[in-house]
């Protein structure tokens, strides 16, 4: 899935999710990050598979 385009879900070890979102050409294109509690991280775009154009968020879910 991640060599074409399409939405994908990721999980840490412990099965909690830390990615979902679209790549496009085996890179993060958008979507949302997450903290191992479950709490939002980063949440936009990416280019070249690096953040971009986007906002995060601190472990207690505000916007740094």
């Amino acid at each position: 899935m991640k060599e074409g385009k399409g939405f994908i879900k990721e999980y840490n070890n412990n099965s909690n999710l830390i990615f979902e979102g679209e790549y496009l050409k085996g890179e993060k294109y958008k979507g949302k990050e997450y903290y191992d509690n479950g709490k939002l991280n980063f949440i936009s775009e990416y280019f070249d598979g690096k953040r971009w154009n986007g906002k995060v968020y601190n472990k207690k879910n505000i916007i740094i």
